[in-house]
Protein backbone atom coordinates (compact mmCIF):
# COMPACT_ATOMS: atom_id res chain seq x y z
CA UNK A 1 0.00 0.00 0.00
CA UNK A 2 1.05 3.72 -0.37
CA UNK A 3 0.23 6.56 0.89
CA UNK A 4 -0.61 9.80 -1.01
CA UNK A 5 -1.63 13.00 -0.04
CA UNK A 6 -2.47 11.54 3.99
CA UNK A 7 -4.90 8.81 1.76
CA UNK A 8 -3.79 4.61 1.82
CA UNK A 9 -4.47 4.10 -1.76
CA UNK A 10 -4.98 0.23 -2.23
CA UNK A 11 -2.81 -2.70 -4.02
CA UNK A 12 -5.99 -4.67 -5.31
CA UNK A 13 -6.38 -2.24 -8.18
CA UNK A 14 -4.60 -0.94 -10.90
CA UNK A 15 -2.98 2.92 -10.50
CA UNK A 16 -6.02 4.13 -13.05
CA UNK A 17 -8.68 2.93 -10.91
CA UNK A 18 -6.40 3.46 -7.65
CA UNK A 19 -6.09 7.05 -8.00
CA UNK A 20 -9.96 7.22 -8.01
CA UNK A 21 -10.04 6.79 -4.58
CA UNK A 22 -8.72 10.13 -4.31
CA UNK A 23 -11.26 12.83 -3.90
CA UNK A 24 -11.43 14.94 -7.33
CA UNK A 25 -9.95 12.38 -9.08
CA UNK A 26 -12.15 10.52 -12.48
CA UNK A 27 -10.73 7.75 -14.67
CA UNK A 28 -9.77 10.78 -17.16
CA UNK A 29 -7.90 12.80 -14.65
CA UNK A 30 -6.42 9.76 -13.36
CA UNK A 31 -4.98 8.35 -17.12
CA UNK A 32 -3.89 12.04 -17.77
CA UNK A 33 -1.64 12.37 -14.65
CA UNK A 34 -0.17 8.53 -15.61
CA UNK A 35 0.49 9.32 -19.24
CA UNK A 36 1.62 13.05 -17.98
CA UNK A 37 4.45 11.15 -15.77
CA UNK A 38 5.13 7.97 -18.20
CA UNK A 39 3.53 5.17 -15.60
CA UNK A 40 1.83 2.26 -16.90
CA UNK A 41 -2.02 2.56 -16.01
CA UNK A 42 -2.16 -0.96 -15.74
CA UNK A 43 0.16 -1.52 -13.05
CA UNK A 44 -0.80 -2.02 -9.61
CA UNK A 45 0.25 0.67 -6.36
CA UNK A 46 2.71 -1.89 -4.91
CA UNK A 47 5.10 -2.35 -8.10
CA UNK A 48 5.65 1.21 -8.42
CA UNK A 49 8.80 2.03 -8.04
CA UNK A 50 10.37 4.65 -5.88
CA UNK A 51 11.03 7.74 -8.56
CA UNK A 52 7.85 6.76 -9.72
CA UNK A 53 6.00 7.19 -6.49
CA UNK A 54 8.11 10.50 -6.09
CA UNK A 55 6.67 11.73 -9.10
CA UNK A 56 3.16 11.23 -8.26
CA UNK A 57 3.43 12.60 -5.07
CA UNK A 58 5.19 15.92 -6.85
CA UNK A 59 2.22 15.97 -9.16
CA UNK A 60 -0.97 15.26 -6.50
CA UNK A 61 0.85 18.05 -4.33
CA UNK A 62 1.12 20.54 -7.60
CA UNK A 63 -3.02 20.24 -7.93
CA UNK A 64 -4.13 19.49 -4.28
CA UNK A 65 -5.92 23.09 -4.71
CA UNK A 66 -8.35 21.37 -6.91
CA UNK A 67 -8.21 17.78 -5.15
CA UNK A 68 -8.97 16.14 -2.05
CA UNK A 69 -9.63 18.08 1.53
CA UNK A 70 -9.59 21.69 -0.14
CA UNK A 71 -11.90 20.92 -3.37
CA UNK A 72 -14.51 19.39 -0.37
CA UNK A 73 -13.96 22.74 1.39
CA UNK A 74 -14.34 24.65 -1.26
CA UNK A 75 -17.80 23.05 -2.13
CA UNK A 76 -19.07 23.57 1.37
CA UNK A 77 -18.01 27.44 1.66
CA UNK A 78 -19.65 27.61 -1.72
CA UNK A 79 -23.00 26.25 0.06
CA UNK A 80 -22.69 28.59 2.47
CA UNK A 81 -22.37 31.58 0.42
CA UNK A 82 -25.55 30.98 -1.15
CA UNK A 83 -27.48 30.30 2.14
CA UNK A 84 -25.54 33.34 3.47
CA UNK A 85 -26.59 35.37 0.59
CA UNK A 86 -30.29 33.69 0.50
CA UNK A 87 -30.01 32.99 -3.10
CA UNK A 88 -32.93 30.73 -4.31
CA UNK A 89 -30.10 28.22 -4.36
CA UNK A 90 -29.24 28.48 -0.78
CA UNK A 91 -32.82 28.44 0.35
CA UNK A 92 -33.12 25.21 -1.44
CA UNK A 93 -29.92 23.70 0.18
CA UNK A 94 -31.02 24.65 3.56
CA UNK A 95 -34.37 22.84 3.36
CA UNK A 96 -32.50 20.13 1.68
CA UNK A 97 -34.88 20.05 -1.26
CA UNK A 98 -33.37 19.39 -5.11
CA UNK A 99 -31.18 22.52 -6.02
CA UNK A 100 -30.88 22.07 -9.74
CA UNK A 101 -34.14 22.18 -10.90
CA UNK A 102 -34.69 18.79 -10.57
CA UNK A 103 -39.00 17.28 -10.53
CA UNK A 104 -39.85 17.12 -6.92
CA UNK A 105 -43.80 16.02 -7.27
CA UNK A 106 -42.64 12.44 -7.67
CA UNK A 107 -39.14 12.02 -7.50
CA UNK A 108 -37.67 13.38 -4.42
CA UNK A 109 -39.90 12.14 -1.96
CA UNK A 110 -36.74 11.23 0.50
CA UNK A 111 -35.10 14.58 0.67
CA UNK A 112 -38.45 15.75 1.12
CA UNK A 113 -39.50 13.99 4.25
CA UNK A 114 -36.83 14.47 6.00
CA UNK A 115 -36.58 18.04 6.16
CA UNK A 116 -37.90 20.09 9.26
CA UNK A 117 -39.37 22.63 8.96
Amino acid sequence: MIRLLGLTITDTKPMVFALKQIFGIGYKRSIYILKKLNIDPSIYPNDLLITDKEKLENELTDIEKTISISLKRNLINNKKDHIKIKSFKGFRYKRGLPVRGQRTKTNSQTSRKFVIN
